[in-house]
């Protein structure tokens, strides 16, 4: 399997038993409203990050899915 996915796909499987999600940290939101216009035109960016890394311990529990678009 590869380390990502294409657009429009997706991943299925067995997560409770074939693998395991680690989260280092927490979630950062940050939230502006000083880009360019975006005071006068009452608009707000959002950037939301988040670590986290999903360890695959039985590979054959997984497949991919595409064209979900």
């Amino acid at each position: 399997m590869s380390a990502s996915l294409a657009a429009a796909a997706g991943l299925v499987g067995s997560f409770r038993r074939g693998g395991a999600i680690y989260r280092r940290g927490t979630y950062r939101m940050d939230l502006t409203n000083s880009h360019s216009d975006f005071f006068v035109k009452n608009l707000v960016a959002i950037r939301a990050e988040i670590r986290e890394l999903l360890a695959v311990f039985k590979p054959k529990g997984f497949a991919s899915v595409t064209n979900l678009a």
